[in-house]
């Protein structure tokens, strides 16, 4: 579910998604986890979406994955702590003020996170931390304060590298994020997607 994250769930697009989502389930015979992604999978509509999953015979007994930069936790407490048995949250911190519409300094930003990952502790919330890492002092300690600062354990950090305009792998990155992940311990991810599809999403390449 990407574009239907963004708007409220009407007839037409239960229709279009049922459809899908049988065409899915006749080709595949697999389908044993669900995930979410956008967009933001937390904003706007997610509970119609959870309601939408959770009331649909063929997805209710399914495991949830939901791709979130994790900001808009302490905002859907209820939900998650509802279906906290069968979701995991990959949070991707964004924590360069540059990465948000509004107004941001990098204090408000820790804040924020920290505020968030209290609850997602505090409801034992299932969750994992994936840091996308710069090659550059100013992002080593941005990612190694945040992990200080909410006590992160290991086993829930992986890191991978910054692409090149969201589009492509950059190999040196890769290399210069493997050796970053090898001095503290974290978990390498290679972003596979891009590596063997580039930028070019769609239905087969999913």
């Amino acid at each position: 579910m990407t574009q239907q994250t963004w708007n409220k769930i009407d007839e037409s697009d239960q229709d279009v998604i049922n459809n899908k989502i049988y065409k899915y389930f006749q080709k595949y015979d697999n389908i044993n986890n669900i995930m979410l992604t956008g967009g933001e999978p937390l904003f706007n509509n997610f509970v119609d979406i959870m309601e939408y999953i959770n009331n649909h015979k063929l997805l209710k007994d399914i495991p949830i994955e939901i791709e979130t930069n994790g900001t808009l936790i302490q905002n859907n407490i209820e939900l998650l702590n509802k279906y906290k048995d069968k979701i995991v949250l990959n949070i991707s911190p964004k924590l360069d003020p540059s990465c948000y519409s509004y107004k941001q300094t990098k204090k408000l930003i820790n804040d924020l996170y920290s505020v968030n990952m209290n609850i997602a502790k505090m409801i034992n919330l299932n969750y994992n931390l994936k840091f996308v890492y710069s090659p550059t002092k100013e992002s080593k300690n941005e990612i190694l304060q945040f992990i200080k600062i909410n006590q992160i354990n290991l086993n829930k950090i992986s890191v991978m590298s910054l692409t090149n305009n969201n589009k492509t792998v950059n190999i040196n990155n890769c290399k210069k994020t493997i050796e970053f992940c090898k001095e503290y311990g974290f978990r390498y991810s290679p972003r596979l997607h891009l590596m063997i599809y580039g930028d070019d999403v769609n239905e087969e390449s999913i």
